[in-house]
């Protein structure tokens, strides 16, 4: 088994290449480079565009993130070839503390305070009621599925959004296209959890935006590619949106001179929400190689169609 890292970080993809090899020792595991010998298997993120032009002999490629567009867009990326998909591996559980702890500096009104304390006021405010902040997770996967349990654990209502009908222990799910604008309806904050795809893209719009509650919150920790940034800037600045917090952008890192970066309404982390960790990553791609390897299948394989 002759296995080829491909990673845009070189310190990264040192990190798989040790975490690979010390799991499967009978094999080869190597960092890609121009004039290596063609590898057998794939795993990484973003590979160059020559990359499945060097490798011709690939039987798969796992992607070292929850995201597959960076391998999807790649020009030289045969149609036939699986790519797998990492599910989790630790992520959950960031998007999870992210997303809490946004919505509980809304409810708890720290921007208020933070007002305040430039204007030396002292002053206690009255914070939201969790039943006037009803959560609206846009995509329930893996990842999405998590942050709705979560804040449902913690009494907030919650409804998820998903393309296909999906059943969830005590959380209302609404799925298809006829049901969107009645999701975005009940959402007073409205988490981006989805992949990006063709049918995704931009789908927070000026449309959409309006279908939303005034004074809504938006947290975006998915793909930066579902909002239209004119559009919520416009929102924010029309007090239909009261606020957002973005982890994700169209172009990372974000150009100085874009709005976002002076904003009064938006709150940006540097993509950060949920940093892969390689060790338990390749726990699981491990694992899935060796189930392929003996004929069992595996979860996470991409839908070329659906994107995801």
């Amino acid at each position: 088994m002759f296995i080829v890292i491909t990673h845009t970080e070189p310190h990264l993809a040192q990190a798989w290449q040790r975490a690979v090899a010390a799991r499967l020792p009978d094999a080869t595991v190597v960092i890609d480079q121009a004039s290596q010998t063609a590898g057998s298997i794939a795993i990484g993120w973003a590979p160059p565009t020559d990359f499945f032009t060097r490798h011709p002999s690939l039987s798969a490629f796992y992607s070292a993130a929850a995201g597959i567009e960076h391998v999807l867009q790649n020009p030289s990326l045969p149609s036939e070839l699986p790519i797998i998909r990492l599910e989790d591996a630790g992520m959950g559980l960031q998007m999870v503390e992210y997303c809490l702890h946004e919505v509980f500096r809304q409810r708890g009104r720290h921007r208020d305070y933070e007002q305040q304390r430039e204007q030396k006021i002292w002053r206690e405010l009255v914070p939201f009621g969790r039943q006037t902040m009803r959560i609206g997770v846009f995509g329930v996967g893996v990842l999405g599925a998590q942050v709705a349990r979560a804040f449902s654990t913690l009494g907030y209502p919650v409804c998820g959004y998903t393309r296909q009908p999906k059943v969830m222990a005590g959380i209302n799910l609404l799925h298809g296209t006829d049901a969107l604008a009645a999701f975005l309806a009940r959402s007073d904050v409205l988490i981006m959890l989805a992949p990006l795809t063709a049918a995704t893209a931009r789908i927070i719009n000026p449309e959409t935006l309006a279908q939303l509650p005034r004074g809504a919150y938006l947290i975006n920790v998915a793909r930066g590619g579902l909002i239209d940034d004119d559009a919520l800037l416009r929102a924010l600045d029309s007090g239909q949106l009261s606020g957002a917090s973005l982890d994700v952008f169209q172009t990372e890192p974000l150009p100085t001179t874009h709005a976002y970066w002076t904003h009064p309404k938006v709150r940006m982390t540097p993509h950060i929400s949920a940093i892969t960790e390689v060790e338990s990553s390749a726990d699981q791609v491990v694992a899935k190689i060796r189930d392929c390897a003996v004929g069992r299948s595996v979860s996470g394989v991409v839908d070329r169609l659906l994107g995801y």
